[in-house]
C-alpha cells in the first residue's frame, strides 16, 4: 500500500490533518501563543544557564576585588616554600606535585639567602653572605632566577662567563669590579666562616632606590617580590638588600660552599584571568590535598624545623568566598525566577483562553457535535506545535541573550547546554499541555452551557484585593530575625498591589461613567464621535476591566522595576562607603610611619616640672599625596559617665579628597558639605591650645545617636585618654559617615592631638620612650586609590595591610544577591510591560471587530468613517489614559514600602529608600507612547482587513 493511498489517508480525519496549519492562517493568534511560548522556555532555560553564569561572575568578582600586592596567602596563586638540600630533591618532588595541579599556569622558581632570619647575632657582624675585593666588603642575598639574564636589565655582561653571579651596580662600584672579575664570597657573623671565589657574569640596573632591580619589559617579578616579602639588609634592616643574582644551580651551589641557608620557592598563578569557578573547584581541592600531604609529612628528604616546606595560597579561601556570593545570588532570584515561571505560565493560560474566546463559535460547534472535551484539547495541542517549536527555539536564545546581559557575556560549559535544553522542552511541553488544559475547559464550559446550566464567575476583583492586603500586612510586620531573604509572598506585593488597585479603579471608573447619564440632545456631525465613544464606554464590559488592570499592572512594574534597580545600586554604593570608609585602606599601626621628618617626643625632666610651652615639639598631619590621608580611632570613655564612645579623628582639609561618599548627592553628601567648616573649627581650636599651652574646647560632629547620652549639637563632654582629659563640644551632627556604622563621635585630629601636648601619638618616640608604649589610637592610610596607596607604603618602606576596601564591601554576598534580584525583577517588569501593552493592542483589535457593520451602516448613513474611528480611538485612549493614572497611583501607594523591598538585610545604615529616577519616569512614558502607536495600528490593520461586503453578510 503506498504512502499516497486512499486507506492511509484516512488513519487521519482531515481536521486533524490540517490542525498544524490551523494558526498560519490567524497571523495574530501565531505571534501571540509563539510569544508567550518563548516566554516560557526562557524562563525555564535561563535557570541552568544563569546558575553557570552567576558562579562564574561572582568568581571573577571575587578575583577582581583582590588588590595588587596581596600576599600570597590571600592570593589567587599557590606558592610552595622550602629549604634547599644538597640534593634538591625535596624541591624537584614538590615542584612537579605543583605542576599536577589542574588550572594554574607554569611555576616560577626562585632560590634566596636566608641565614640572617634564622640565625642571630652570633659575634660582631650580622649573619649574611659578603661579597669581598681586597678591602672592600658588599653585604648581600644570595638570589636564583631560572634565567638572570632575561630577569634584569643588563647593563654590563661577560657573555663567555657561565656560572658567574650577577651584582647591581652600586656593588659593582663599591667593590671595583666587572664581568669577568673574581670576587670572594663568605658569610659575615660565624665563628670560622667558609668562602668561595665566584666569577662575575655581568651588571644588571637599578632603581632610584639603588637596590630593588629595574623590572624588564613584560616581567613581573621582582613587583611580586615585595609583595611576597622583599629580602631585608642583612645589616641596615630597613633597608632592602642587594641581590647577588646567579641561575638556580649556581645559587645551591655557592649557598652550600659558603654554608649559606638558602629558602627555595615555587611560585604558579592561575593559568586563566577568568577561569571558571567548576575548574577552580578542582585546583582548590587539589590545593587543600597538596597542603594535607605537607602536614602529613609526604615527600622525600628531611628539612631542619624552620625551613620545613609550606604551601601559601588564597585559592581555597577565595573559592569559598565565590561560592558563597554565587549561593547568595541565586537564592536572591530564586523566588524571581519561580515568579517569572509561574507569570509565563499564567500568560499561555490567558493567551489560550484569549484564543479559544476568539473562536467561540468553533468551541461551540465542537461541543454542539459531540466531541469531548479531552479530545478537543489533544485537538487544540497538535495545532500549537509549529509555535511550541518555533517558541522553544526563540525562548532559549533569548535566556542566553538575558543570562549575557544580566550577569555577563560567557561560553556555558556543555553540560550546561544539555540542562537548559532539556528544561526549555520540558517548559514548552508543560504550556502546550496546559493550552490542552484550557481548550478542554472552554468546550466542557461550552457544552454545560448548551444542556442549559449557568457559567460559574470569579470575584478576581475581591480576590486580588485579599491577596494584596495579606500580601502587604506579611512584608510590614515581617520580624527582624526572618533573616534577609524575602518569600515568595513579600516578592508579589509590588505587582499584587497594583494589580488590586488597577482593578478597583478601573471597576469604580467605569461603573461611575454609567451612572451618568449622555447627552439629551442628538449628536451632531462634530460630537458624534465622542458620543459614540462614551455609549460604548458607559456599557458594561469585564474585558476592558481587565485590560485596564493589566496595562497598568506592567507600565507600574516596568517603572517600579527600574526604580528598584537603581535605588538598589545607589543604596548598596552608600553603604559600601559606610563599611568601607574609602576605596582602600590600610593599617599602619602609628601614623608617623608615614612622617619621616615629623618631629621627636621631647625628653621628660628629671625633676618632673612641666615642659615649657615654648619647648613643646609641634607636630602635624602626615603630609601624603592628594587623594590619602590619615584617621585615627580609639574608643575611650566620657569622664564624668564612665560610659565608652567611639571617636574617629581625621584632618578635615584631606579626607574629603580620600574618603568614599557613596552615591551623589545621597546620604553622605551631608557629612562631606560639613568637612570645610570643621576644619575652620580645628584650626581654631589647634591654635588656641598652642598659644595657651592649655587644652581648649575641641569641636566634635556627631553621627547617629551615642548611647542613652542624648547629645545633640550644642553638647559638651569630656573624654579620657591615656594622659589627659579632652573637652569636646558637639557643634555638628550628621546621619551617615564613611566608615560609621553606630554613633561616633568625628574629631579633628589636630585639635584633639594638640592638647595632648608631648604625648601627642603623632610624635616620633622620644629616645627613652619604652618600646612597649601602648598605641591608644589605630592609625589607618585611607586612599581613594589602590596604586597610589601601595606606592606611598613603599616609599616609607611598609608593608601593605588592606583592612577594608570599597571593592571587597561591594562583594558582600546580601549586596551581590539584592543587584542580582533587581536585575531579574527589570526582566519581569519588561514582561508585565509587554503583556500591558499587548493587552491594550488586542482591546483596540477586539474595538475594531467588535460591531463592524453598526460602524459601516453608521458611516453610510452621514457619520463618516473617520467618525467611527475616532470613536474607537477615543475609546482606547480613555484605557490607555486611565491604565497610566492608576498605575501612577498604586506606584505611590506601593513606594512607602519599597525601601524593605529594596533592603538587603546587612544591617548597615543608611535607611533603604525607593526612589523614582527619571530615566524610569521617561520608560514609563516611552512604553505609553509606543503602545498608544501600537494599538492604533493594531486598529488600523484590523478595520481594514475586510470588505463592507463581507462585514455585512456577517463573515465575523
Amino acid at each position: 500500500m503506498t504512502a499516497g493511498s486512499p486507506s492511509r489517508r484516512r488513519l487521519l480525519p482531515p481536521l486533524w490533518r490540517a490542525a498544524p496549519r490551523r494558526l498560519l492562517r490567524e497571523p495574530l493568534g501565531l505571534v501571540l501563543m509563539t510569544a508567550v511560548l518563548a516566554l516560557v522556555a526562557a524562563s525555564a532555560a535561563a535557570g541552568p544557564l544563569y546558575a553557570e553564569s552567576v558562579a562564574d561572575a561572582s568568581l571573577h568578582r571575587v578575583l577582581d576585588a583582590v588588590p595588587a600586592g596581596t600576599p600570597a596567602r590571600d592570593a589567587a596563586l599557590v606558592r610552595v616554600n622550602g629549604g634547599v638540600e644538597p640534593a634538591r630533591a625535596q624541591e624537584a618532588f614538590l615542584t612537579g606535585a605543583l605542576d599536577d595541579v589542574p588550572g594554574l599556569g607554569p611555576t616560577r622558581v626562585t632560590l634566596q639567602s636566608v641565614s640572617t632570619e634564622l640565625h642571630p647575632r652570633i659575634y660582631f657582624d650580622p649573619v649574611g653572605p659578603v661579597l669581598t675585593r681586597g678591602s672592600a666588603r658588599a653585604p648581600v642575598r644570595l638570589f636564583g632566577v631560572d634565567d638572570p639574564a632575561a630577569r634584569l636589565v643588563v647593563v654590563a655582561s661577560a657573555p663567555d662567563v657561565t656560572g658567574g653571579i650577577w651584582v647591581p651596580e652600586p656593588v659593582a662600584r663599591s667593590t671595583g669590579v666587572g664581568p669577568g672579575d673574581d670576587l670572594v664570597a663568605s658569610l659575615s657573623g660565624m665563628p670560622e666562616p667558609a668562602d668561595a671565589t665566584v666569577r662575575i657574569a655581568g651588571v644588571y640596573a637599578v632603581e632610584a632606590d639603588g637596590r630593588t632591580p629595574v623590572t624588564p619589559a613584560g616581567q613581573r617579578l621582582w613587583r611580586d617580590l615585595e609583595a611576597e616579602g622583599y629580602p631585608t639588609d642583612p645589616i641596615t634592616r630597613t633597608l632592602r638588600a642587594h641581590l647577588a643574582v646567579a641561575d638556580l644551580a649556581t645559587t645551591a651551589e655557592l649557598a652550600d660552599d659558603i654554608d649559606d641557608e638558602v629558602l627555595w620557592s615555587a611560585l604558579a598563578p592561575l593559568d586563566s584571568r577568568r577561569p571558571r569557578l567548576a575548574d577552580l573547584d578542582r585546583t582548590a581541592e587539589a590545593v587543600a590535598d597538596l597542603r594535607l600531604a605537607l602536614v602529613g609529612g609526604v615527600g622525600p628528604g628531611a628539612t631542619p624545623p624552620a625551613l620545613r616546606p609550606g604551601v601559601a595560597s588564597g585559592i581555597v579561601d577565595l573559592t569559598g568566598r565565590a561560592h558563597q556570593l554565587a549561593d547568595a545570588a541565586r537564592r536572591g532570584t530564586a523566588v524571581t525566577t519561580g515568579a517569572g515561571i509561574a507569570l509565563a505560565l499564567a500568560l499561555v493560560v490567558a493567551a489560550a483562553g484569549w484564543s479559544s474566546g476568539r473562536r467561540r463559535h468553533e468551541v461551540r460547534l465542537l461541543a454542539g457535535t459531540g466531541r469531548r472535551p479531552a479530545s478537543a484539547g489533544l485537538l487544540h495541542a497538535v495545532e500549537v506545535l509549529p509555535a511550541a517549536l518555533v517558541g522553544g527555539v526563540a525562548g532559549w536564545l533569548v535566556a542566553r541573550l538575558l543570562v549575557d546581559t544580566a550577569v555577563g557575556a560567557a561560553t556555558p560549559s556543555r553540560s550546561t547546554l544539555v540542562a537548559s535544553v532539556v528544561w526549555c522542552a520540558l517548559a514548552v511541553l508543560a504550556a502546550v499541555a496546559l493550552t490542552a488544559a484550557v481548550a478542554a475547559a472552554a468546550t466542557r464550559g461550552e457544552a454545560r452551557r448548551l444542556r442549559g446550566r449557568e457559567e460559574r464567575s470569579v470575584p478576581w476583583v475581591l480576590v486580588l484585593v485579599v491577596v494584596a492586603v495579606a500580601a502587604t500586612v506579611g512584608l510590614l510586620t515581617r520580624p527582624e530575625e526572618s533573616g534577609t531573604a524575602l518569600g515568595p509572598l513579600d516578592v508579589l506585593v509590588p505587582p499584587v498591589v497594583v494589580a488590586a488597585v488597577a482593578a478597583v479603579g478601573s471597576r469604580t471608573f467605569f461603573a461611575l461613567l454609567r451612572r451618568r447619564r449622555g447627552a439629551a440632545r442628538p449628536p451632531t456631525r462634530r460630537t458624534i464621535a465622542g458620543w459614540l465613544a462614551g455609549r460604548r464606554l458607559r456599557a458594561g464590559d469585564p474585558t476592558r476591566e481587565v485590560a485596564v488592570t493589566i496595562a497598568a499592572t506592567g507600565v507600574a512594574m516596568l517603572v517600579f522595576s527600574l526604580a528598584g534597580l537603581t535605588s538598589t545600586e545607589r543604596l548598596v554604593e552608600d553603604r559600601a562607603a559606610v563599611r568601607a570608609g574609602a576605596v582602600v585602606v590600610h593599617n599602619v599601626t602609628t601614623s608617623w610611619r608615614l612622617d619621616p621628618d615629623v618631629p621627636r617626643q621631647v625628653p621628660e625632666p628629671e625633676d618632673g616640672q612641666q615642659i615649657p610651652t615654648e619647648d613643646l615639639p609641634v607636630a602635624r598631619n602626615p603630609v601624603l599625596p592628594p587623594g590619602q590621608s590619615v584617621t585615627w580611632r580609639a574608643r575611650t570613655t566620657i569622664a564624668t559617665t564612665g560610659e565608652s564612645v567611639e571617636l574617629l579623628l581625621v584632618d578635615p582639609s584631606t579626607f574629603a579628597a580620600a574618603a568614599a561618599w557613596g552615591s551623589e548627592g545621597g546620604p553622605l553628601a551631608r557629612a562631606r558639605s560639613l568637612l570645610p567648616e570643621l576644619a575652620r573649627l580645628d584650626a581654631e581650636s589647634a591654635a588656641a591650645t598652642r598659644r595657651n599651652g592649655v587644652g581648649a574646647e575641641v569641636p566634635a560632629m556627631l553621627v547617629g545617636s551615642v548611647g542613652d547620652l542624648g547629645l545633640e549639637v550644642g553638647s559638651t563632654l569630656a573624654v579620657d585618654t591615656l594622659h589627659l582629659t579632652v573637652r569636646l563640644a558637639v557643634r555638628q551632627s550628621a546621619a551617615a559617615f564613611p566608615s560609621v556604622r553606630t554613633g561616633t563621635l568625628v574629631v579633628p585630629a589636630d585639635a584633639f592631638f594638640a592638647t595632648q601636648l608631648n604625648e601627642d601619638p603623632r610624635l616620633r618616640p622620644g629616645v627613652r620612650t619604652p618600646r612597649n608604649r601602648p598605641v591608644e589610637f589605630q592609625s589607618d592610610l585611607w586612599s581613594s586609590s589602590v596604586d597610589a596607596a601601595a606606592a606611598t607604603l613603599t616609599a616609607r618602606g611598609l608593608s601593605a595591610n588592606v583592612i577594608a576596601s570599597v571593592a571587597e564591601a561591594r562583594s558582600s554576598p546580601e549586596y551581590v544577591a539584592a543587584e542580582q534580584a533587581r536585575r531579574y525583577q527589570v526582566a519581569l517588569g519588561a514582561v508585565f510591560a509587554a503583556l500591558g501593552a499587548a493587552a491594550v493592542a488586542l482591546g483596540a483589535v477586539r474595538l475594531a471587530r467588535r460591531a463592524p457593520a453598526a460602524d459601516r451602516m453608521l458611516a453610510w448613513a452621514g457619520a463618516g468613517r473617520r467618525a467611527t474611528a475616532r470613536a474607537r480611538a477615543l475609546e482606547t485612549a480613555v484605557v490607555l489614559v486611565l491604565s497610566t493614572a492608576l498605575g501612577a497611583l498604586a506606584l505611590a501607594l506601593v513606594r512607602p514600602a519599597g525601601g524593605v523591598l529594596i533592603d538587603p538585610g546587612d544591617g548597615f545604615g543608611p535607611p533603604a529608600v525607593l526612589v523614582l529616577p527619571t530615566a524610569a519616569l521617561l520608560v514609563g512614558i516611552a512604553w505609553l507612547v509606543a503602545t498608544g502607536v501600537a494599538a492604533a495600528l493594531a486598529m488600523r490593520l484590523a478595520a481594514s482587513s475586510r470588505s463592507a461586503v463581507e462585514v455585512l453578510r456577517g463573515e465575523d
